[in-house]
């Protein structure tokens, strides 16, 4: 290799836009002694194509149907003639039997069409429209026609079992209420949309569950058991992003089942109980506090007894006592010494 600097020739790379064009970008010439660092090659980006429903147009099955009806007619009149001239009409067989095979592939291009249903026009593979319109309807026979249901579906997931976000085992289970809105993305998109419904459910259900704890960890958290709200939104924006893809609309989404798994309910209920009677303490207490405060600065106020610092804090012993106590309170009269003798 020579000492002498060496000029690299870097070669124009094209870079490909948006409508298909080149742009020719050249780099100058890099001495040995410059910092070399590759040239970024722009990629054309990916084109996610995704089928996009549309409505096709189709004729009305009636005037087909009173075709149909004639062509019956004729059939039936033949063979009248048949049966009554004999075999000396034997040309006429042949013309019966197209006239019933054209009959009968032209009976397959009729399809009803209810309120709430669609169906997805097919031609050999090809992607033809949807047809939404209530009525008899007629299609080149040669197409296909596969029904989808447009009415809203109540699915009702199964209860699972998902760590929350402090790690604890819960049981939850939602009901979700949804449509097909998108007859092309639910046809063609998925191979079975009913059961990317119940799957996707079941994936949402386990995201929310590790989001979210169950009780509240500090104050101002969001939690499962008190959410709810919050919680049944966040799962419908979830399923929302999830079934988008196969052209399912989500109603409504909320959680219907939701609880600590067997194996630890008996201590969390333990744990709630202990909880709720800490609570309940500290009200009494309060309370309490609050009553002999009051007991005592009203003797002053009304002038009833002088008090001093050790029958005043006797006072609010026996008081605190008396209330916080759960147990019947006997009371002991001092008659004083001059009682006994």
């Amino acid at each position: 290799m020579n000492s002498e600097d060496i000029n690299t020739n870097i070669i124009n790379f094209q870079e490909p836009n948006n409508l298909g064009q080149v742009n020719n970008v050249s780099t100058p010439m890099i001495g040995n002694n410059q910092n070399y660092q590759q040239p970024f090659i722009a990629e054309a980006p990916r084109i996610l194509r995704h089928t996009q429903e549309f409505e096709k147009e189709v004729k009305s099955g009636c005037c087909m149907l009173i075709v149909i009806l004639c062509i019956a007619i004729v059939i039936i009149a033949l063979i009248v003639v048949i049966a009554c001239v004999g075999l000396d009409c034997w040309p006429v067989i042949p013309v019966i039997v197209l006239l019933f095979i054209f009959q009968m592939i032209c009976i397959k291009g009729f399809f009803t069409n209810t309120p709430n249903v669609a169906h997805v026009i097919t031609y050999f593979g090809n992607y033809l429209g949807s047809v939404k319109k209530v009525g008899l309807f007629w299609i080149n026979p040669f197409y296909s026609h596969n029904l989808i249901d447009l009415k809203r579906n109540i699915f009702s997931s199964e209860v699972i079992k998902v760590n929350d976000k402090a790690g604890n085992p819960i049981m939850m289970g939602c009901i979700v209420v949804w449509k097909v809105k998108d007859t092309a993305k639910a046809f063609f998109d998925v191979e079975n949309y009913r059961n990317y419904v119940r799957i996707q459910t079941e994936t949402a259900i386990r995201y929310i569950g590790c989001k979210y704890p169950y009780e509240k960890i500090n104050k101002d958290d969001i939690c499962l058991r008190s959410g709810h709200n919050e919680i049944n939104m966040e799962l419908k924006r979830e399923l929302i992003e999830r079934l988008e893809p196969s052209g399912i609309d989500v109603v409504e989404a909320y959680i219907n089942e939701l609880s600590y798994a067997p194996e630890i309910a008996t201590v969390m209920l333990k744990r709630q109980g202990a909880q709720a009677i800490i609570a309940a303490r500290e009200k009494i207490v309060q309370g309490a506090v609050s009553i002999a405060g009051h007991a005592v600065h009203s003797l002053k106020e009304n002038s009833i007894v002088e008090l001093n610092d050790d029958e005043k804090s006797d006072i609010v012993s026996n008081l605190i006592l008396v209330l916080c106590t759960e147990a019947d309170v006997r009371p002991v009269v001092n008659a004083g010494a001059g009682a006994l003798s």
